[in-house]
């Protein structure tokens, strides 16, 4: 079992691995430079959030990573054979193709001049084309960087793991007329087309209901619920999707919608749609709260201006008193800068063409494994 402690951040796929190691190299010990290790291609098949099988290579190792990306991970790894990949194949849940460079920091200061401290840029094409670039290093040199004032560490910082990085349920929430829909569509066209990720958009059930039944009574709001459920359970196999009514939603509208006194029958089912509202956002990785917008009347949305303030007050409240982590934003936000948010994506200059790299010394025969 060994160690492994690291930073890692990600940058758009179309950034040159030059002008990602120039961030490092004047941002770290001023001017560090680097000595080429290895490159190599990489296949990793996630059997589980912990577990993988990573093919490079001839070789196929299986790992087993656990602990918290953002300071210590323990890692269990053992080499096997093509046989043990064909018995797994059908327990495979995600799989990531990327390719490898290995840098070696040089010249360190005096405290860590014996410390290994690698750069490691990933070139990842499947399942979305992005680029990461991580500093694996010893818990001395870790604790050392974590503590430096410098333009690498003013990056925003990437601490999930590919699984949670990669599986993703995006919800966008917010008041009647607010453009839910409208950037669920915008923001998986622009995740298809510029990432090259595939994406499922989950309509809103409530819309469906009310066109088929009419204005439902709050009483009737876990119908919602179980129909928005369905249907994120027919998409569950998808890598990322997008929602523009997640699960919770129809608590709000029960609570907001019942002016009757209380009940006995309605105390049960309002607390029961309370507890599913709170387990429904554990299953969202990012939740966007949209600002509300002047209601537009389409013979579906029956609520007023008023309404729409005051439902978008319950939401937000919720998510505030839950201490559910969301994102604000208006319906004119670009998605693309949505999805740097979401994805913590950090845009750096391209390396302007005068500026010289210090060529990689020479290349050590090397395909050390991670």
């Amino acid at each position: 079992m060994a160690t492994e402690m690291e930073f890692s951040f990600c940058f758009p796929f179309s950034i040159t691995n030059d002008s990602i190691k120039h961030v490092f190299q004047t941002g770290i010990f001023n001017e560090v430079m680097f000595k080429h290790a290895s490159s190599f291609a990489i296949t990793d098949k996630y059997l589980s959030k912990e577990v993988r099988l990573r093919r490079t290579n001839t070789e196929i190792y299986l790992y087993k990573k656990t602990g918290d990306k953002a300071f210590k991970r323990e890692e269990d790894v053992a080499q096997v054979n093509n046989q043990v990949v064909s018995i797994l194949r059908d327990k495979v849940q995600l799989t990531v193709r990327k390719e490898r460079e290995i840098h070696q920091f040089i010249n360190l200061p005096k405290d860590l001049e014996t410390e290994e401290i690698f750069l490691m840029i990933d070139t990842i094409t499947y399942p979305m084309k992005i680029k990461m670039a991580e500093i694996e290093c010893s818990e001395k040199a870790f604790m050392f960087l974590s503590q430096l004032n410098t333009g690498f560490m003013s990056l925003k910082r990437n601490t999930k793991s590919a699984w949670d990085y990669f599986h993703r349920k995006i919800g966008f929430v917010g008041a009647p007329s607010c453009g839910k829909s409208t950037m669920t569509r915008k923001l998986c066209n622009r995740l298809s087309i510029d990432y090259c990720i595939p994406t499922e958009q989950i309509a809103e059930y409530a819309r469906t209901h009310i066109v088929r039944y009419g204005v439902p009574k709050w009483y009737l709001q876990p119908l919602i619920e179980w129909g928005q459920e369905r249907r994120e359970q027919d998409a569950r196999n998808s890598i990322i999707i997008v929602t523009d009514s997640p699960r919770f939603l129809p608590y709000i509208y029960c609570i907001y919608n019942n002016t009757d006194p209380l009940t006995e029958d309605a105390i049960y089912v309002m607390s029961k749609m309370y507890k599913d509202a709170l387990y429904a956002t554990k299953h969202y990785s990012d939740i966007i709260l949209l600002s509300p917008q002047a209601n537009k009347t389409d013979g579906v949305r029956y609520h007023t201006d008023a309404d729409n303030m005051a439902i978008h007050n319950y939401i937000e409240l919720f998510l505030k008193q839950h201490k559910v982590k969301h994102i604000k934003c208006d319906f004119a936000k670009d998605p693309n800068e949505l999805i740097l948010e979401i994805f913590n994506i950090n845009i750096i200059p391209e390396l302007p063409t005068e500026i010289v790299i210090v060529p990689d010394e020479e290349r050590i025969d090397s395909t050390t494994e991670e």
